[in-house]
């Protein structure tokens, strides 16, 4: 509400695209996806605000399915109205970035279908980065090695924070996983707020 609420940045009849960090297959406890309870009050306040179809997207490092299962995501995007959306063969469009890393890459071609885009991150520690969260998030959008991305992580970050510029994003710090990031799996290295 004091930025003016989920209609100052989603119109009626605009197709959302909501990317949380959805990559590990860890349990919503464990804090290294996204909090599925905030996914689905996303997806709820865009369908209020009149979004004609609103898509939940992600490339999980882990199997996708096991991942949105596991992370409580599917369950919560399709209890509140979304589509979730994961990565098969074809879902990727060779795109020029033009970054120094990432200058042609495969982008999620469910991208390229929205008119906004919405990030939610969790904050959470990175072994290479040390934190992860806003930017580091837009590499759920991509495809291709992007274990190779990691030996120059802060150029990679630079790139996509480049190339992807979401219209709002709203960090998730309900669990926030101080070591061990990004997979975690321990419940001692999360803080609960």
């Amino acid at each position: 509400a004091p930025l003016g609420g989920i209609t100052r940045f989603v119109r009626r009849g605009e197709t959302v695209l909501v990317k949380p960090n959805m990559a590990w297959d860890r349990s919503p406890e464990q804090g290294a996806c996204t909090n599925p309870e905030l996914v689905a009050e996303v997806v709820r306040q865009c369908r209020e605000a009149g979004a004609a179809r609103v898509i939940v997207a992600e490339n999980p490092v882990h199997d996708a399915t096991r991942v949105a299962q596991r992370s409580g995501i599917a369950a919560a995007t399709a209890a509140a109205g979304g589509e979730l959306v994961l990565p098969r063969g074809s879902a990727f469009e060779a795109t020029a970035l033009g970054g120094s890393v990432l200058d042609v890459w495969d982008v999620l071609s469910v991208l390229w279908q929205a008119d906004r885009l919405i990030s939610v991150p969790v904050v959470k520690h990175h072994s290479l980065s040390l934190l992860t969260c806003g930017i580091k998030n837009n590499m759920g959008l991509i495809g291709g090695n992007r274990g190779r991305l990691h030996k120059e992580i802060h150029a990679s970050i630079v790139d996509l924070a480049a190339a992807f510029r979401p219209t709002l994003t709203i960090v998730d710090a309900t669990r926030v996983m101080l070591r061990n990031g990004p997979t975690g799996g321990r419940l001692e290295d999360v803080a609960v707020r």
